[in-house]
């Protein structure tokens, strides 16, 4: 059901392709490996950074020149709960129904009956703040993608020497790996990808030039989603349960210094 409802909200028109991905770069330097996870990413969810919407999809991650992510997902958000006024957070604005956007904003998308403005002096500041945070001498792409692995985001395509020590033309010492992923906006979108391109036979190309376009909706439907292993998407709806025995066990042990009758350990 999850899997059809991002299809649905995700399917780009323009290619009519789902569950795309965008290519994301870090670089591992002698002094530095900007290949890193960042667990405040884990954080980002459409439901806590908006409130209300899904918790398994991290719009809000993705690049900015992917911003259909976030106007589709903003879009059903919104509008499916029968939504009608302004909401604002992190100095984004979504207005529906021909409200108007606060003074000062800049319109950066529109769709039907909803617009999406943003305050370029508060835009998503407490993002920004970890993305320079995670960068220190790491660019503010890497960052970004930190923050994404630390959300299981992204599945890793390859490494290269991108930058070396040459002798007469000859590269004698590599001083920089270069790591190419492709990133999704939930992790459902990444595992169908990785498992569903095994069922299809496809890769995902060279390292520096990565595929992360997706599925058409032709090889989308001819996925077996029984054959999946889709362990790690359960345990991400389903709450771990307390350990029983552990409690009794702890339990046990304070029952012996408890003032028998005193209603207290």
């Amino acid at each position: 059901m999850e899997a059809v409802r991002e299809a649905g909200i995700y399917l780009d028109p323009a290619t009519m392709r789902v569950f795309t991905g965008e290519d994301n770069r870090c670089r591992n330097r002698l002094l530095k490996n900007c290949c890193t996870t960042n667990s405040a990413g884990a954080g980002y969810a459409n439901q806590s950074v908006f409130g209300f919407g899904s918790k398994l999809v991290f719009d809000i991650l993705m690049n900015s020149r992917n911003r259909q992510f976030v106007t589709q997902g903003l879009q059903a958000m919104f509008t499916g709960a029968g939504f009608s006024g302004t909401f604002t957070s992190y100095g984004v604005t979504i207005a529906v129904n021909g409200t108007a956007v606060p003074a000062g904003s800049i319109t950066i998308a529109s769709s039907g009956n909803m617009v999406i403005a943003v305050d370029p002096y508060s835009l998503v500041i407490a993002i920004i703040i970890y993305v320079v945070l995670s960068a220190l001498s790491c660019n503010a792409g890497e960052g970004k993608l930190a923050m994404k692995e630390g959300a299981s985001l992204c599945h890793t395509v390859g490494t290269w020497c991108s930058s070396c020590i040459r002798v007469l033309g000859s590269c004698v010492s590599c001083i920089e790996h270069t790591t190419s992923k492709c990133c999704f906006n939930s992790r459902l979108a990444r595992m169908i990808n990785e498992q569903g391109r095994q069922q299809l036979g496809l890769d995902w190309g060279p390292p520096k030039n990565p595929q992360c376009d997706g599925f058409t909706v032709a090889q989308l439907q001819s996925l077996d989603f029984a054959r999946m292993d889709l362990t790690e998407f359960y345990a991400s709806i389903v709450p771990t349960l307390p350990n029983v025995s552990a409690i009794q066990a702890a339990n046990a042990e304070r029952a012996a210094t408890c003032y028998y009758g005193r209603g207290k350990c």
